[in-house]
């Protein structure tokens, strides 16, 4: 079989100017650069953010040097090697010319800031780490060469390559030099930014290449998800809307690359509030060293989350945390024996230390730093609505160290949030239930009852033995009660058991039979349902011969 024919340099040229045709001639100051800047410890894009996410024909590249002997290369490169080639993109150029603020001897910027600057350009997708530098040259030639061998083999490992690309001369000789490299398989209808209160907006759009089975997952300010069936093809079509509380919504759109499950772009939408305007440079509460202490701060941040739209916060658990770091440790394990990643069994671990719930949710991890990985979970809507869930009290974290895929360090983090019964003042609790019994009482007409000393002796050592038995006592401890009622009561009522409310017990029938006198006990523990703070209780009715 023949080899396919090279294309000529008169049809690359022209393949290239069709490739910049999105990002040069429409803006006649197209070549004049507008740096973001940096003041007061904040960043802030040097144009005005876009209204809406996705393709914007007025969100231009720079024209000459080197950006069209870059769009030429890309385009011959990408024939050559039978892929899609790599082609400029307006909204990566107008992030690559944002970050010229930055100091290329500097460190780099933080994803937080990367993050913004991509959504203040309408890009709806996560870009790589930006290249900063400053080199030795005034050369576009020799820019776009020393650039476009970068720019190829990002090219040869995504789907549909873009890149963007800002320069700016610093001293004679030396051109600072500002890369944005981005996958972008998705070509979708432009979404608004922000919406008012009430207003719906449609996320529409089609996968390229070999993209397939779009799903669109939304989580609105509460943290609600709803997740849409997976459709077949490439089209793709869903509904948001801004509710009737501001706040922030996130939209991820999945779909299958190469039979895997891949996220493809994930972005917010601003609901009935002010878009921010710019970004610190450095996290505000700069994330510590150590593990942990990381994952304590990956506490504060879901709570921060939380406070913004009235949810109470969680709970920090050192018990829990443990669990999550023993998570981490497993996952990196599998990662270092080049094992396919399992579901590795939550449930069995926090059984195995006497933590147990109901609710279980776990958000895992993989990324450079806690920053990143925290930035993710935030973003994700799944992620977003496990962090934002009424459902869950209790939170632990565990960070570790791990070598990415690359090569470079980087952090496997496990989330784990749970439902638990908090700890309670069991005095105060068996003052509550007397009185709700004492109220059920007079509802049914029935005479009240005096609180007998020794009634409350015995229902308080059962309620005790139930929770140091982590359930039904020992027969021995039953018979003991059976002997002690029989010895000095005409007849007695028992009413006990765990829940989690234990003013239940007050409405149980029994409470408003015959008796004359209370006794109550109340005793908190470990149950294999309602976890290290079950609420045991005794409630006895009795009638002394």
């Amino acid at each position: 079989m023949a080899l396919p024919a090279r294309p000529s340099r008169r049809a690359l040229a022209a393949a290239a100017a069709v490739a910049l045709a999105g990002c040069a001639g429409i803006d006649l100051n197209v070549n004049r650069r507008t740096p973001g800047t940096i003041a007061d410890g904040r960043f802030a894009p040097g144009r005005p953010p876009a209204a809406r996410f996705g393709a914007d024909p007025a969100r231009t590249c720079p024209a000459g040097e080197p950006m069209s002997i870059l769009a030429d290369e890309m385009v011959q490169l990408g024939a050559e090697n039978h892929r899609a080639p790599a082609l400029p993109d307006g909204r990566l150029c107008q992030i690559a010319e944002a970050l010229l603020a930055w100091d290329a001897a500097g460190p780099p910027p933080r994803p937080g800031v990367v993050a913004f600057a991509a959504a203040a350009s309408g890009l709806p997708t996560q870009v790589a780490p930006p290249v900063i530098t400053d080199l030795e040259t005034e050369d576009g030639k020799l820019i776009a060469d020393r650039v476009g061998e970068t720019i190829g083999r990002f090219a040869a490992r995504v789907q549909q390559p873009r890149f963007g690309v800002a320069t700016q001369r610093v001293r004679h000789g030396v051109t600072k030099l500002v890369l944005v490299l981005a996958d972008l398989p998705v070509d979708l209808q432009p979404v608004p930014r922000r919406l008012a209160l009430g207003e719906t907006a449609v996320i529409a759009g089609t996968f390229l290449g070999d993209v397939k089975n779009p799903a669109v997952y939304v989580s609105d300010v509460m943290g609600h998800l709803s997740e849409p069936p997976v459709l077949p093809g490439a089209a793709f079509r869903a509904e948001v809307t801004c509710g009737p509380r501001p706040g922030r919504i996130q939209v991820e759109i999945r779909g299958e690359v190469d039979g895997r499950p891949a996220v493809l772009e994930s972005f917010p939408i601003a609901c009935a509030t002010d878009l921010p305007a710019s970004v610190p440079v450095v996290d505000p509460d700069v994330w510590p060293a150590d593990p942990a202490g990381q994952a304590r701060r990956l506490a504060a941040v879901a709570n921060a989350e939380r406070a913004a739209v009235g949810l109470p916060p969680l709970a920090w658990d050192e018990q829990l945390a443990a669990v999550a770091g023993s998570v981490s440790e497993a996952l990196r394990d599998e990662a270092k024996a080049g094992a396919a990643r399992s579901a590795v069994k939550v449930g069995e671990r926090l059984l195995a230390v006497g933590i147990a719930s109901t609710v279980v949710l776990q958000n895992p991890a993989e990324g450079r730093n806690v920053e990143a990985v925290s930035e993710r979970f935030l973003s994700s809507p799944g992620h977003r609505a496990n962090l934002m869930s009424p459902e869950v009290n209790t939170f632990g974290a565990g960070v570790v160290p791990v070598t990415l895929a690359d090569g470079t360090p980087g952090v496997i983090v496990t989330e784990l949030l749970i439902k638990e019964l908090p700890p309670i003042d069991v005095e105060k609790v068996r003052g509550q239930l007397r009185a709700a019994v004492a109220a059920k009482r007079r509802a049914a007409r029935a005479a009240p009852l005096a609180d007998d000393p020794a009634l409350d002796e015995l229902a308080e050592g059962y309620a005790t033995a139930m929770a140091a038995a982590h359930g039904a006592p020992p027969k021995a401890v039953s018979d003991a009660l059976d002997a002690a009622l029989r010895h000095g009561f005409r007849a007695v009522n028992v009413i006990s058991g765990a829940r989690s409310d234990p003013m239940d017990f007050a409405e149980e029938p029994s409470v408003i039979g015959g008796g004359t006198v209370l006794g109550v006990g109340v005793a908190q523990g470990m149950h294999p349902v309602l976890g290290r703070h079950g609420i045991y209780v005794v409630v006895l009715v009795g009638q002394r011969r």
